[in-house]
């Protein structure tokens, strides 16, 4: 499932149970929110593995939330100058700070949007 954050989210199913009407989020908070419910509960200094089903991945339980997102759901960011997709909004955000300069160059008449952008960004 391919699951992007834009203005056509679709929000994922719970696979822990069946019925389970419970959102399980589009953010690492509410993945580990809904994962309390089922009763995975743990400390994110623990080694454990991966609770989606079918998975053995092993990681730190830290980690599992971002986990589930990117490699389960196939959450994707994406950069509103280019289109490019990443898999971690931290990293597009570094890659957005280079986009704007190139869109920038490429647009000068745009500059007060770009240095308005360039300051939320930093």
């Amino acid at each position: 499932m391919n699951t992007h954050v834009n203005n056509t989210t679709i929000l994922p199913v719970c696979p822990w149970e069946a019925g389970c009407t419970l959102p399980l989020g589009i953010t690492t908070g509410s993945v580990y929110a809904h994962l309390r419910v089922h009763g995975f509960i743990r400390k994110h200094s623990d080694r454990t593995r991966c609770p989606w089903p079918l998975c053995s991945q092993g990681m730190l339980w830290g980690n599992v939330a971002r986990h589930i997102l990117e490699r389960h759901l196939g959450m994707r960011v994406q950069c509103i100058f280019c289109g490019h997709t990443y898999t971690r909004n931290e990293v597009l955000q570094v890659h957005m700070v280079v986009c704007m300069e190139v869109s920038h160059l490429a647009h000068p008449m745009e500059t007060l949007a770009y240095r308005h952008l360039l300051r939320r960004l930093r």
